[in-house]
C-alpha cells in the first residue's frame, strides 16, 4: 500500500469514535482525549454527565463535597482549598447553597469560588431547602456582573420563606400562610407549590410582591412526594405515592381556572427527584452514559445499611429498574450537580 493512502488515527470521523466510546466509562474517555489534538476537540463536545452530591442533614461538619460519578460508579471528594464545608441545602448548575452553621453562601466547588451571603432575617431560621434563579457571573476580578438577575429563595424549619437578591444588604421575608410543598424559578417569577397542590405566584422584580393564587383542579394531591421542575417550556408537577409509583402532570393555563394535566410520555427527557432538588435532562445529550429518556430517576436511601439505592422508574410500562447501589454513609439528601466545562 503506498505510504500516502495510510490515513492517521488521528483523522478518525467523529461518527466512527462515537461507535468506539459507546463502551468506555468516564475514565476512558478522559484518555481518549489525551491521544491528540482532533481527539480531544471530539471528547470536549461531549455532555459530562451530571453528579451526584450526597449531604448529610442537618450536619455541618468539614465532609461536604463527596460525589457519586454516574459514568464511571465512583465516589470522589474534591480537595478542600479553605471553601467552607457544611450543609447543602440546594443548588444551580454547579453553583451550591451552602450552610456552614447557619452561615450561609454559594460555593462553585470546582473552581472552589466562594460569594457569602448575609446573615437571614429574623423571622426566617435554618433553611430545609432553597433555590437559586440563576448562576452568577463573575469578572476576571472574581466580581459580579449580574446583580439583579441572581434571587435565592429558600424555606426554613419554621415554614418561612427567605428572599434574597445577590448584592442586597439583608434578606427579607415573603409572607406566605400556605405551607409551601416546593418552589421554582420560571419565566421570571417564582411559583410555590402549596400541600393540595394549589399554586401562589410571585413576581420578583423590581420589588417581591405577591401576583396571584391559584386552587389548581388536581385528584392526586394526597401523594407524600411532590415537587416541581421546568421541561420543555412546560412546568410539571412529579408526585410520588407511598407504593413509589411516579406520576408526571403539566400546568394547564389556558383557561382562567388552571388545570393539572397528565403527562402520559416525556420522551427523549429524563427526570432527576430527590427531596430537595427536581431537573429535567435530555437523555440525548447524556446517550454514551446509558441515561434513558421517559424516566424518572430517585435515589432509596437504607437506614440501617446507609446506602442509596439509585432507580429508574419506566413512565411507559410504569416499572422499576434498580441501577445500582452507593455506598453512601450517613449521607440522607441527594442533589444533582452539572459538572464544569472542561
Amino acid at each position: 500500500m503506498d505510504s500516502c493512502d495510510v490515513r492517521s488515527w488521528c483523522d478518525l470521523p467523529e461518527d466512527l469514535l462515537e461507535l468506539i466510546i459507546k463502551g468506555f466509562d468516564l475514565k476512558d474517555i478522559v484518555l481518549l482525549g489525551a491521544v491528540c489534538v482532533s481527539w480531544s476537540s471530539f471528547v470536549r463536545k461531549i455532555p459530562k454527565v451530571p453528579l451526584l452530591l450526597f449531604t448529610e442533614r442537618g450536619n455541618w461538619g468539614d465532609s461536604l463535597e463527596w460525589f457519586y460519578s454516574l459514568s464511571d460508579g465512583k465516589c470522589f471528594r474534591l480537595p478542600n482549598q479553605g471553601a467552607p464545608r457544611g450543609r447543602c441545602c440546594g443548588s444551580f448548575e454547579r453553583w451550591l447553597i451552602i450552610d456552614m452553621d447557619h452561615q450561609y453562601s454559594l460555593l462553585d466547588p470546582f473552581s472552589n469560588t466562594q460569594i457569602l451571603l448575609p446573615p437571614l432575617c429574623e423571622e426566617v431560621e435554618g433553611l430545609r431547602m432553597a433555590i437559586l434563579s440563576s448562576a452568577p457571573i463573575l469578572d476576571s476580578n472574581n466580581n459580579i456582573v449580574n446583580y439583579n438577575e441572581c434571587m435565592i429563595v429558600g424555606y426554613s424549619e419554621f415554614e418561612k420563606l427567605g428572599f434574597y437578591r445577590l448584592g442586597d444588604k439583608t434578606w427579607s421575608l415573603l409572607e406566605v400562610e400556605e405551607y409551601c410543598e416546593d418552589f421554582i424559578f420560571s419565566e421570571g417569577r417564582l411559583y410555590i407549590l402549596t400541600s393540595e397542590a394549589g399554586l401562589i405566584v410571585w413576581v420578583l422584580s423590581p420589588n417581591p410582591r405577591c401576583r396571584m393564587k391559584c386552587p389548581v383542579n388536581f385528584r392526586y394531591a394526597k401523594m407524600h412526594l411532590k415537587k416541581l421542575v421546568e421541561s420543555g417550556g412546560e412546568l410539571l408537577l412529579i408526585g410520588e405515592t407511598e407504593e413509589e409509583d411516579f406520576r408526571v402532570f403539566k400546568l394547564d393555563r389556558s383557561s382562567a381556572e388552571w388545570n393539572w394535566v397528565a403527562v402520559e410520555s416525556l420522551g427523549d427527557q429524563m427526570l432527576f427527584v430527590s427531596r430537595i432538588d427536581s431537573k429535567s435532562l435530555s437523555a440525548i445529550d447524556f446517550k454514551f452514559w446509558g441515561l434513558r429518556g421517559n424516566h424518572i430517576y430517585f435515589t432509596i436511601y437504607n437506614w440501617d445499611d446507609h446506602y442509596h439505592d439509585l432507580c429508574a422508574f419506566n413512565l411507559e410500562d410504569r416499572e422499576i429498574d434498580f441501577c445500582f447501589q452507593i455506598d453512601s454513609g450517613s449521607a440522607e439528601d441527594v442533589i444533582l450537580v452539572a459538572q464544569n466545562s472542561q
